[in-house]
């Protein structure tokens, strides 16, 4: 692609692009994960949970962490924004209504 941006240097791209040793670390791609032997048979059986953060921007509420929650059984999803990681702990009270709830 590139001897097309640059025909004349063809040569000269190649041979970089073959001696870089960055591009094949860069191409490299993530391991997925191994298939789970526990299948939920009921929702909230198996639920999967995701903290990322700090975002560099915070909201106008001045959250900065996002919390996911997934559901195995329903594929149903959450998305909790947070202030701080020790916020993930207030997930206990989702969980608490939604057992409730079932």
């Amino acid at each position: 692609m590139l001897s097309k941006v640059f025909p004349v240097n063809s040569e000269v791209v190649n041979k970089v692009l073959n001696e870089c040793i960055v591009c094949p670390c860069a191409k490299q791609t993530r391991n997925m994960f191994l298939v789970s032997s526990i299948k939920s048979s009921q929702i909230f059986y198996l639920i999967h949970l995701d903290v990322w953060g700090p975002y560099k921007q915070a909201t106008f509420d001045g959250n900065r962490f996002f919390l996911t929650v997934v559901d195995d059984f329903s594929r149903m999803s959450w998305l909790f924004l947070l202030k701080s990681k020790a916020d993930v702990c207030s997930f206990r009270l989702f969980f608490e209504v939604c057992q409730d709830t079932i």
